[in-house]
């Protein structure tokens, strides 16, 4: 152990072999009562066990050699033998928003023991691009500083996700284009990482009310997530403020108007 690599499918699918003997289930029943329900993943399916919810994004393929690209999305969903072959080792069917709550669920360290966790991000030195090292099933790799666990994968469709544990946030991106495999998808992730530090540098705005006086606004997450927390530190009461929120496009995301404002700092 710790002396070297090989990328192995296999060990995969000796281990749902092992979960279907030790539980009696199927090893995609477990895992999703385990892990998909609690997490409300609802958007996972693995074709091989149940019937693909459309819409689904639609694959691009050149599925004849012509050198133009067809619409193979009726030919992936159909062909259950793929899915059933590749088993455990993959082939799930998610939205990026799905997959980035795994990721943070799984790469985070929160399902194992501590003991497991740090024996599993006791990575090595790989041949893989992006001078990616390997742990127990997943990749760590380095962009702008910050270290990221995670994978890609390429199956027609291309994936790449990652969670960086410093900053708490998950990237993951999917793409439809068959000639984009998951390696090529490093530039996207890196730039959405950029952003994402640029708009976390900056997430306070203050402007002034009047002459003299000064309202401090801060919004976190940046950028903005599901739940927006605002912070409103205020010099003297007001009776009421109306705060509205815009993307860097200028796109209007929230109006909200609060009432009976005290002084010092106001959370909503």
């Amino acid at each position: 152990p710790g002396t070297g690599w090989e990328y192995s499918n296999t060990n995969f699918i000796l281990l749902g072999m092992i979960i279907e003997a030790a539980t009696g289930n199927t090893y995609y029943n477990e895992i999703k009562g385990r892990f998909f329900v609690p997490l409300n993943l609802n958007s996972y399916i693995n074709p091989a066990f149940e019937e693909i919810q459309e819409p689904i994004a639609h694959l691009w393929l050149d599925i004849n050699g012509d050198g133009v690209q067809d619409d193979a999305t009726n030919l992936i969903t159909a062909w259950k033998s793929m899915f059933s072959i590749i088993g455990p080792a993959g082939g799930y069917f998610a939205t990026p928003s799905d997959l980035a709550v795994w990721m943070k669920a799984s790469m985070s360290g929160s399902m194992v023991s501590e003991q497991l966790w740090t024996e599993a991000t006791n990575t090595i030195n790989t041949s893989l691009p992006f001078n990616s090292k390997y742990g127990y099933g997943f990749t760590e790799q380095t962009h702008l500083g910050l270290t990221g666990y995670g994978h890609g994968g390429d199956l027609s469709y291309s994936t790449r996700a990652l969670y960086f544990p410093e900053k708490e946030i998950s990237i993951a991106i999917c793409a439809n284009d068959s000639d984009a495999n998951s390696w090529n998808l490093t530039s996207t992730l890196r730039a959405l990482l950029n952003t994402y530090i640029d708009c976390e540098q900056t997430p306070t705005s203050t402007f002034a009310i009047d002459s003299n006086e000064e309202i401090s606004l801060t919004t976190y997450p940046n950028p903005f997530a599901g739940r927006i927390n605002v912070k409103l530190k205020l010099g003297s009461p007001a009776k009421q403020i109306q705060v509205q929120l815009y993307d860097s496009s200028g796109r209007l995301y929230i109006t909200k108007n609060i009432d009976s404002l005290r002084i010092g700092i106001n959370e909503f």
